[in-house]
């Protein structure tokens, strides 16, 4: 992530490439949670994602804690 605020080639890879491949999987589980009726047929996708991932990024760049087990369900659990 740090490299791709450097370097404009490594960004459009970087998003293409490993971003874009983890967007996707949530997407695929969003759709799965549609089809079960656990997740509301209007879910913005995108947003979904940013909300998810956003703040797992935020604790990694910045260091100040760890996205540990308890943080990923507490996080899901006020996403959803």
């Amino acid at each position: 992530m740090a490299e791709a605020q450097l370097d404009a080639s490594f960004a459009v890879s970087f998003r293409e490439t490993f971003i874009a491949s983890r967007r996707d999987k949530l997407y695929q589980l969003l759709k799965r949670g549609i089809a079960r009726g656990e997740i509301p047929e209007e879910t913005d996708f995108e947003l979904f994602a940013d909300l998810c991932y956003g703040p797992i990024w935020y604790r990694l760049l910045n260091g100040h804690a760890s996205p540990d087990n308890h943080f990923v369900q507490t996080l899901l659990d006020y996403i959803l």
